[in-house]
C-alpha cells in the first residue's frame, strides 16, 4: 500500500504519478490538509481518502508533496 501526501501547489503537478499508479495497479490512498482537494481526484481514480496524516506515514511507502511544516511535525 502507498500514499500520496499532499495534492496542493506541490502536489497537484505530481497527480499524474498518482494516476499512473493506480492505473498499474498500485493499492494507493491520499491525504490532503483540505480533504475537499482531494475528493475531486479520488473520485476519479476510485481512491479513498486517508483521515489523518499518521495513517499515511505507516503504510509501506509514501510520497510526501508538502510545502508545509505538517510533514516534519512527525518526525520529531
Amino acid at each position: 500500500k502507498a500514499g500520496f501526501i499532499g495534492l496542493g501547489h506541490l502536489g497537484r503537478a505530481r497527480q499524474g504519478q498518482g494516476r499512473a499508479a493506480a492505473s498499474q495497479g498500485v493499492d494507493l490512498i491520499l491525504w490532503n490538509r483540505s480533504p475537499e482537494k482531494a475528493a475531486d481526484l479520488c473520485r476519479e481514480l476510485g481512491l479513498p481518502v486517508a483521515k489523518s496524516l499518521v495513517a499515511l506515514v505507516k503504510l509501506d511507502f509514501s510520497v510526501p508533496y508538502l510545502a508545509t511544516p505538517d510533514y516534519q511535525k512527525l518526525f520529531r
